[in-house]
């Protein structure tokens, strides 16, 4: 029997995610990740790897070039700079270019797989050049054709990984990836698991 997140989420909860009872373990995703081949396997598993780790939203995702990405000596991890966000606009404003000062890609623990789908990735390509070079709309047809939810739950995969090991902090959490703590709240999986047992 399949986990509930590999049940295909239905069009009412899309928005939402709360129609996923259960996220799923790193390891559980890169299975699934891994299964996919395509005509570009390598470069449609890092945008996937990307979505995932960085909790972008798609089109987050597709303004990356590569000559964002830094390795620093002595960390674990690789820093991504400058991440320019999509955050709608108010009404009658014009919208606002804002940037997330950096995202963290794990060179250690149970999320590193993914970081190095996406280093292989980067070994293709020029410095300047787009790591995904398409439309929002392919970005979407690869997502849910890899796996059976949308990008919109995959970043919530992300949000919710993270604070779980943040200590259930949900404002650093939403201090990282510049999303408002309330909205944030309805994404990440919370309960019972930070209490003490008694």
């Amino acid at each position: 029997m399949k986990p509930e997140w590999m049940k295909k989420c239905p069009s009412k909860y899309r928005r939402s995610c709360v129609g996923i009872k259960y996220y799923p373990l790193p390891e559980e995703l890169y299975i699934e990740v891994m299964k996919y081949e395509s005509r570009n396997t390598l470069r449609d598993r890092a945008l996937v790897a990307t979505l995932y780790l960085l909790a972008l939203r798609i089109s987050e995702a597709l303004r990356l070039r590569k000559s964002q990405f830094y390795r620093v000596e002595g960390k674990d991890y690789i820093i991504v700079r400058a991440i320019e966000l999509s955050k709608r606009h108010k009404k009658d404003k014009p919208r606002e270019v804002l940037f997330r000062k950096e995202g963290r890609l794990p060179l250690s623990g149970p999320r590193k797989m993914f970081t190095e789908l996406i280093l292989e990735h980067l070994r293709m390509l020029n410095s300047e050049q787009l790591l995904f070079p398409f439309t929002k709309y392919r970005a979407w047809q690869i997502v849910t054709k890899m796996l059976p939810c949308t990008n919109h739950a995959l970043r919530a995969f992300g949000e919710s990984y993270l604070y779980e090991e943040w200590n259930y902090d949900l404002l650093a959490v939403s201090d990282y990836i510049e999303v408002d703590p309330a909205t944030l709240s309805i994404y990440v999986h919370s309960g019972w698991k930070k209490h003490k047992t008694v």
